[in-house]
């Protein structure tokens, strides 16, 4: 649920063609979007974005994004996203300032075969998961297209209105009781894309590592590390071929709240949770008309206690198609409506941007 993305999306559709003099601009938005994990969420936000001096149009300015949402399963997201750059875009400062109120589901630790359609309520165990998310991250252009910084992750939670003779319940599952977590590492940072919201060709990277500790101020110990790389290329008359990998691995002290998962659509993203995970994605977009495309996608994941334990064999796969429909022609921006299917059932997923 990027709304970084969407609130850029709107000031590229609404901000002004160039920029003489210092100018603030903002625009104010409604958000409906839908999501399993989420149901149907409504709410608004607005972006406030501040150029200075000459500064050409094709360079990035500083922009504070700000965000509610409330869903149809009584969950309350407001979000604070400031963005901010050196003259020459060599430094960048951005933090994610959050707040959720979350009825959400816990489904156990693990990558379970036999876990079905059928028995997935037999297994769900009700929660509310309250935190405060504060994750600044500063990065310095070190060659190219390619930055390195550091990165910070505080997180406040309380779980709340625990389902009665569960695994929660029972206080078994690290991090039944909620706390803090207060985590500090670096990151690496590659975008070579040409295009924020529907790239054609190019390569992202990003590779995070953090470490929680007690010194921080962290009620969990571990070590976390992940990494995200996608690419795109064109493939056929029109069309793009999106790509991605994503691996993640946390250490023995995670809580489950924190726990990695794969991203795939089609799959609720808490069926599986584990201390390690990775997921591969792929999506061909093609044109049907001018303003309307269509995608087919398809993809995998596994989860493990660690790394070394994860499996092609046991890999969970989702897969589907969806449609596009072009709000903004020259920012290539598209509304989305996907239907992601697999054995645990059918899903439909709209909102604005590209899911990778």
């Amino acid at each position: 649920m990027n709304l970084k993305y969407l609130a850029a999306a709107v000031f590229c559709m609404t901000a002004p063609a160039a920029a003489s003099t210092s100018t603030l601009t903002t625009a104010a938005y409604p958000l409906v979007m839908y999501a399993p994990e989420y149901s149907l969420m409504l709410g608004g936000g607005a972006v406030f974005v501040a150029r200075h001096g000459s500064a050409a149009v094709d360079t990035k300015p500083d922009n504070i994004t700000v965000n509610a949402l409330y869903t149809l399963k009584n969950q309350t997201v407001l979000q604070f996203l400031p963005e901010f750059y050196s003259k020459n875009e060599s430094l960048k400062f951005r933090a994610t300032i959050l707040y959720q109120d979350m009825p959400t589901s816990f489904f156990g630790v693990g990558n379970s075969g036999s876990m079905n359609s059928a028995n997935i309520t037999a297994r769900e165990e009700k929660y509310t998961n309250r935190t405060f998310i504060f994750q600044p991250q500063l990065t310095h252009t070190i060659w190219g297209r390619l930055k390195v910084g550091l990165s910070y992750d505080l997180k406040s939670t309380r779980v709340l209105k625990i389902a009665t003779g569960g695994r929660l319940a029972s206080g078994s599952v690290p991090g039944a009781a909620g706390g803090e977590l207060s985590g500090l590492g670096l990151m690496l940072d590659y975008d070579s894309r040409d295009s924020l919201f529907f790239p054609s060709r190019g390569a992202y990277a990003q590779m995070t590592t953090r470490f929680y500790r007690e010194a921080f101020g962290s009620d969990y110990t571990y070590d976390y590390y992940a990494a995200d790389l996608r690419g795109y290329r064109k493939l056929g008359d029109g069309g793009v071929l999106a790509l991605q990998f994503a691996v993640v691995a946390a250490g023995q002290g995670v809580p489950f709240y924190d726990m990695p998962f794969y991203d795939l659509r089609g799959i609720f993203n808490s069926y599986f949770t584990n201390r390690s995970s990775y997921y591969a994605q792929a999506e061909y977009r093609f044109p049907l008309s001018s303003r309307l495309s269509a995608v087919v996608f398809g993809g995998g994941g596994n989860s493990a206690p660690r790394p070394g334990l994860l499996s092609f064999k046991t890999m969970q796969f989702a897969g589907g198609s969806g449609l596009r429909f072009v709000l903004d022609k020259n920012e290539k921006i598209n509304m989305r409506l996907d239907i992601g299917a697999s054995r645990w059932g059918v899903q439909p997923y709209f909102g604005i941007t590209e899911a990778f």
